[in-house]
């Protein structure tokens, strides 16, 4: 049988995570495509500092992207894992793509990365993505096709939706709505937090108690790592 998972928050990092993809009008040249890339895009990643002056250029448009990048006045230089240089005076480009993603910090490991991939089996984090540039009267009004019922009318305005990595390894949020009702009703501040009633996912069936995830009910077991 699974043992007890003790829940814990991960820690917002300071740094997003910004991604750049650069395709090329045409293909000549040696530097027109990326050779290890299949569709011949040239990528790169660089952290991005909340609150620099860099994150306060950033953008998702393309002018807020190109100061990022440096196209214009080089503030930072890029490379892609081709060993291409992203620079101003580079080919002809045709396409423009751009991310930000907030970067999170397991406190058991220490690893920095998005959250889905730094997670361990009891790891909670908010996700404001649920609720962000949604319109909340109309939240209110029971227009969302995840939230439940229970957290908008106890928990809207208050804190954001909760993730939680199961002991199986996989995501379960607590303010959803649940597939054969109306969802779980939560108490109690992250992580320690209770939902009710138990959680039934195709390889987990436990419980959510004072921010322990009990072991399965089922008495089913689970690799320490994720496979």
């Amino acid at each position: 049988m699974s043992d007890p998972v003790q829940c814990y928050m991960l820690e917002v990092s300071d740094h997003l995570s910004a991604e750049a993809c650069i395709g090329y009008m045409d293909d000549k040249g040696p530097d027109a495509k990326c050779g290890l890339n299949p569709s011949g895009y040239h990528r790169s990643t660089v952290p991005i500092p909340y609150g620099s002056d860099l994150w306060s250029r950033f953008g998702t448009d393309i002018d807020g992207f190109r100061t990022v990048l440096g196209i214009d006045d080089q503030p930072v230089i890029m490379t892609c894992v081709c060993g291409h240089r992203f620079r101003k005076d580079g080919p002809k480009i045709d396409e423009w793509g751009s991310s930000a993603k907030r970067q999170y910090r397991n406190p058991q490991t220490g690893k920095i990365g998005a959250c889905h991939e730094v997670a361990t089996p009891g790891a909670m984090w908010y996700c404001p993505w649920y609720v962000e540039d949604r319109d909340e009267a109309e939240l209110r009004a029971g227009h969302s096709d995840i939230l439940s019922r229970f957290y908008i009318e106890q928990w809207l305005g208050k804190r954001m939706p909760i993730m939680v990595m199961l002991p199986d390894w996989s995501l379960w949020c607590i303010d959803q709505k649940s597939s054969n009702g109306e969802g779980w009703t939560v108490v109690g501040n992250a992580p320690q937090v209770t939902a009710s009633p138990s959680i039934l996912v195709p390889r987990y069936h436990g419980f959510l108690q004072n921010g322990v995830l009990t072991p399965d009910l089922d008495g089913r077991t689970y690799p320490t790592t994720k496979s």
